[in-house]
C-alpha cells in the first residue's frame, strides 16, 4: 500500500522521486525533505481537513532568539546569538533568512545541527541519531568542545567520596553511607542530589556521619550545565557533574545502590592509580548488547575496552581534568548522547579514549550474585557490591530504568554485610517515613 501524507504548504515541486523541495522560512540548508520527514516535522504547516482554519500558523521562535531586553516602538525586543545583530523583535525573527530551524533532518548541514545541538533540547525525529550528518556534527563538536577545555584550575583539596542519591534513592545512600562508616571509612561524603530530593529530615539522618548534601541544581546557578527534562536522564547525567563539582582534588564516586566490603580508602594509594589518575570498573558481558558494533567510530575514539560500569570509580580532578570536562560535554548532550550509548555509564570511557588516555583497572571481569554486580579489587576479592537489582527500599518504591527482581528486598546471604544492611532499613523504618511511593526513572 503507498502512504499517503497530508500536504504542507510549503511543501514545493519534486526534486527527485519521493523528495521535495521545501519552502518553509524556518527550514535552513538545502530545503529538501522526504515525504516521511515533512509529515514527522514537529512545525510543519499543512492543511486541515474539515471545519476550521485553513491553515496552523506556526510562528516560532527561532533557536537564537533570546530573553526579552525591554519594549520599544510598540515591539518587544529580544537578545539575539544571531553573529550580526544582537537584538531582534519576533517579526524580524520570522523573516530572517538565517532562521535556526529547530528540527533536524538528514539533509541538515553539519553546522547548523552542531548549532542545534548546542540549543535547548527539542524533540527530533525519530532515529535521528543515526544520521551520517548528525553523527559527524557529534566528532565535530566534540572537537571544539576539547580545543575549548581549559587547565585544571586548582582550589579542589583532599579525598572524598561522592555518592549521587536522593529522592526515591535516599533509603539505599542511607545504607551505603552506614556501611561506609562500619568498615572504617573515615573520609568526608558528599551526597549529591536534585532539587526536592532531599528534605531536612534527610539531612539530619546523614548529618552524624560526617555527610554533606548538595543540591545540584542550585549550584548549577552558578556552575551552569545543560540538565534535561526528566529525572531519569537528570540522574545519569548528575553523576559526572558531582563528580567535577565536589570539593575534593580526589573522588571516590559510588552510586546509591553500591557499597563496599572493606574499607576502599587503599584505592587512593593503588600504585597502578597513582600512575593514570583514574580507576574504572567493567561492566555484565551481557551489556555489550547495547552498544552499536561501530560506536567508537561514532564517537571518533581510539576503539579500547567496553563496557564499562559507573557504579563505582576513582578520578583524581587534577590528573584528568580534560578528560573529566569532555565527559561532561557528553553528558550535557544526553538527548543525543544517551541514544547512541546507555546513559552515562560509557561517557567516561569514551572521553578518556577519545583523549587517548589511560586509566586503570583492578580486573577485566565482574562476578554477579542474583541481583547484585560484584566489582573486584586488584587481587580478585569483592571489593563493591552494586545491588542495581535490588536496591534498599521501605515503601516498594519502583525503578523504571533497571529491572528490580523483587517488589521487596531479598536478603542474600552470600553478600557481605547483608545482616546489618536489613538492620539498617529497619532502624530507618523506625525513624523516617518515605514519601509516598512513585516510579521514578533509575539514574543512580
Amino acid at each position: 500500500m503507498v502512504k499517503t501524507y497530508p500536504s504542507c504548504r510549503h511543501r514545493a515541486q519534486a526534486f527527485s522521486p519521493g523528495i521535495h523541495r521545501c519552502e518553509s522560512p524556518k527550514l535552513t540548508g538545502l530545503k529538501l525533505v522526504t515525504e516521511e520527514i515533512c509529515q514527522e516535522c514537529h512545525y510543519r504547516d499543512h492543511e486541515l481537513d474539515g471545519p476550521g482554519p485553513a491553515h496552523r500558523p506556526h510562528l516560532l521562535p527561532c533557536l537564537r532568539l533570546g530573553p526579552v531586553l525591554g519594549n520599544g516602538d510598540g515591539e518587544t525586543r529580544h537578545v539575539c546569538t544571531h553573529p550580526e545583530h544582537r537584538q531582534t523583535t519576533l517579526a524580524r525573527c520570522q523573516s530572517c533568512a538565517d532562521y535556526l530551524f529547530p528540527t533536524i533532518t538528514p539533509l541538515t548541514p553539519v553546522q547548523t545541527v552542531m548549532e542545534i545541538l548546542n540549543a535547548a533540547p527539542r524533540q527530533q525525529p525519530s532515529g535521528w541519531w543515526e544520521w551520517p550528518n548528525v553523527q559527524e556534527a557529534l566528532r565535530q563538536a566534540s572537537t571544539e568542545a576539547i580545543a575549548r577545555i581549559l587547565p585544571y584550575p586548582g582550589g579542589y583539596e583532599g579525598r572524598g567520596i561522592v555518592i549521587a542519591g536522593g529522592g526515591k534513592y535516599f533509603t539505599a545512600t542511607y545504607v551505603t553511607v552506614r556501611v561506609l562508616r562500619h568498615v572504617g571509612c573515615t573520609l568526608p561524603i558528599e551526597v549529591w542530589h536534585l532539587e526536592g530530593e532531599v528534605t531536612d529530615a534527610m539531612r539530619a539522618l546523614l548529618a552524624p556521619y560526617g555527610v554533606t548534601c548538595i543540591n545540584a541544581e542550585d549550584y548549577s546557578r552558578s556552575q551552569p550545565y545543560r540538565f534535561l527534562p526528566g529525572q531519569w536522564t537528570r540522574g545519569w547525567q548528575l553523576k559526572p557533574y558531582a563528580v567535577a563539582g565536589s570539593r575534593f582534588r580526589e573522588v571516590l564516586f559510588l552510586d546509591a545502590d553500591c557499597y563496599p566490603t572493606r574499607n576502599p580508602e587503599f584505592l587512593f594509594d593503588w600504585k597502578e592509580y597513582c600512575a593514570t589518575g583514574a580507576i574504572f570498573w567493567p561492566d555484565i558481558t551481557a551489556s555489550a548488547g547495547l552498544l552499536a558494533e561501530n560506536i567508537w567510530e561514532i564517537f571518533g575514539a581510539e576503539p579500547g575496552w567496553l563496557p564499562l560500569e559507573s557504579g563505582q570509580m576513582v578520578i583524581n580532578k587534577e590528573c584528568c581534568w580534560r578528560e573529566l570536562q569532555l565527559t561532561l560535554w557528553y553528558n550535557a548532550h544526553a538527548d543525543l548522547v544517551y541514544q547512541l550509548i546507555w546513559g552515562d555509564k560509557d561517557t567516561f570511557n569514551i572521553a578518556w579514549r577519545r583523549l587517548g588516555t589511560p586509566y586503570s583497572m583492578p580486573q577485566r571481569r565482574c562476578d554477579w550474585d542474583t541481583h547484585t554486580i560484584l566489582q573486584l579489587d586488584p587481587d580478585g576479592r569483592v571489593l563493591f557490591q552494586h545491588r542495581c537489582q535490588d536496591k534498599f527500599r521501605l515503601a516498594g518504591e519502583r525503578f523504571t530504568g533497571t529491572l528490580q527482581v523483587s517488589a521487596k528486598n531479598i536478603y542474600n546471604p552470600r553478600l557481605e554485610h547483608e545482616e546489618l544492611c536489613f538492620a539498617l532499613l529497619e532502624e530507618l523504618k523506625e525513624r523516617w517515613a518515605p514519601p509516598e511511593s512513585g516510579v521514578v526513572g533509575d539514574g543512580k
